[in-house]
């Protein structure tokens, strides 16, 4: 879809002011960011390269996230051990992989799916700041429908979510694909964190609808991240977790 399509979509779907709200963030983070020297800072204590202008301390202030992802981190601190295989759908920055790497120890695995090409390099480069490239396998392809990439796709395979692999947690943070994904897996994991996205046509009440018909148990749901919480209860931006009966 492309960028003026998505924002039509948008705006049919959630007017012009939130389109507003929810674009300019998006285009700075997707066009201007990129091009800003890159600086380390700690997202959710995790080491990565990123840069954020702040008109308050120019020209450029980093500063420590540490809610950043915090439903997901949440998660991921609770139920995963050592040694276990956690399978990511939806990098990002690949603060969730370096912290499920970190937690699984080294006899552990991480296999991330990421569909955007951008976000590709940026797990890569997180995983060796974080020195756990060695536990994290990073595959450049789109699990079930292409809803919402961050960025080009470029080379990215398309995979059936049939074709996820068996592991123990599985994490969905897929901008609204987690509803297809979640009604085509074959694999049933010991845990399921995922992200849901009201925003982009995945509510979480339908997460948890689809959850229990799976025959599991949702153990909590919380904001997606503590410093957007009131956007993201407007928005239903949730982190479902949910274990196997």
């Amino acid at each position: 879809m492309s960028l003026i399509s998505r924002a039509i979509h948008s705006i049919r779907r959630n007017g012009l002011y939130q389109t507003l709200k929810l674009g300019i963030p998006y285009g700075y983070n997707r066009m201007i960011a990129p091009l800003l020297p890159t600086m380390t800072t700690k997202l959710n204590g995790v080491s990565v390269n990123a840069a954020r202008y702040n008109p308050t301390s120019f020209p450029w202030k980093v500063e420590a996230e540490p809610d950043y992802e915090s439903g997901i981190i949440s998660g991921i601190n609770k139920w995963v051990t050592e040694g276990e295989t956690i399978v990511i759908v939806g990098g990002g920055w690949g603060v969730t992989a370096a912290r499920a790497a970190k937690v699984a120890g080294p006899s552990g695995n991480v296999i991330v799916y990421e569909g955007s090409e951008d976000e590709v390099k940026k797990i890569r480069e997180t995983a060796e700041i974080n020195d756990i490239s060695e536990r994290v396998s990073i595959n450049h392809s789109i699990v079930g429908p292409k809803i919402n990439l961050y960025s080009q796709e470029g080379d990215a395979q398309q995979i059936p979510p049939k074709a996820l692999p068996e592991c123990d947690v599985l994490e969905l943070d897929c901008e609204g694909a987690e509803l297809e994904i979640l009604k085509n897996i074959s694999i049933r994991p010991k845990v399921l964190l995922v992200e849901s996205h009201g925003v982009y046509g995945a509510s979480s009440e339908e997460v948890e609808k689809i959850l229990k018909e799976l025959s599991y148990t949702i153990q909590s749901k919380e904001i997606a991240e503590k410093r957007f919480e009131d956007l993201h209860r407007e928005q239903d931006v949730y982190v479902i977790t949910a274990t196997h009966n």
